[in-house]
């Protein structure tokens, strides 16, 4: 078996990424492998973005050849990317969805996957008022169960009654 693992870091990204084969093991009767990508990035204008994605080739691939005790009872692996916008409050978008690992004497319901979720926040400050604005729209997906979506709003106006510095 291959195991490996590759680590960077630099002023505007860091990640880690591990790659491991097993070709033609001899107990599954099929190569094996698996697949780790977590990556950060930030460019320039408050934008940033992320990965994190893990897969491997079958569902027993954990049982079979963890190399922790921990590791044995994954059953989602996380596959997951998105973008954040940082100015004046915060604005993301994101897609996650998972790989679940079936123990054939345990079966489990998959989770949903969210395709897309956006979020939106915003705060100013108007004529000696605070106007903020949450708000988040989520689009819950599943192969085999009822699909939903999910708006989520959240506005707010506060003005403070007493200006004086005492009383703050």
């Amino acid at each position: 078996m291959l195991n490996n693992e590759f680590r960077y870091l630099e002023p505007d990204y860091a990640g880690e990424l591990h790659v491991d084969a097993l070709p033609n093991d001899a107990l599954a009767e099929r190569d094996r492998a698996r697949f780790a990508l977590k990556h950060t990035q930030s460019w320039a204008n408050n934008l940033t973005g992320h990965v994190d994605f893990n897969h491997v080739s079958d569902d027993a691939y954990f049982r079979d050849l963890a190399d922790s005790v921990n590791s044995t009872s994954l059953v989602n692996l996380l596959q997951e990317g998105g973008l954040d916008y940082n100015a004046s409050g915060g604005h993301g978008c994101a897609v996650q969805r998972y790989q679940t690992l079936q123990d054939p004497l345990a079966p489990i319901v998959e989770p949903y996957a969210r395709l897309p979720q956006l979020t939106l926040n915003a705060q100013q400050n108007y004529a000696g008022a605070n106007v903020a604005f949450a708000g988040e729209f989520v689009e819950f997906s599943h192969p085999t169960l009822l699909n939903a979506t999910r708006i989520v709003i959240n506005p707010s106006v506060s003005y403070p009654l007493v200006n004086d510095p005492e009383f703050i």
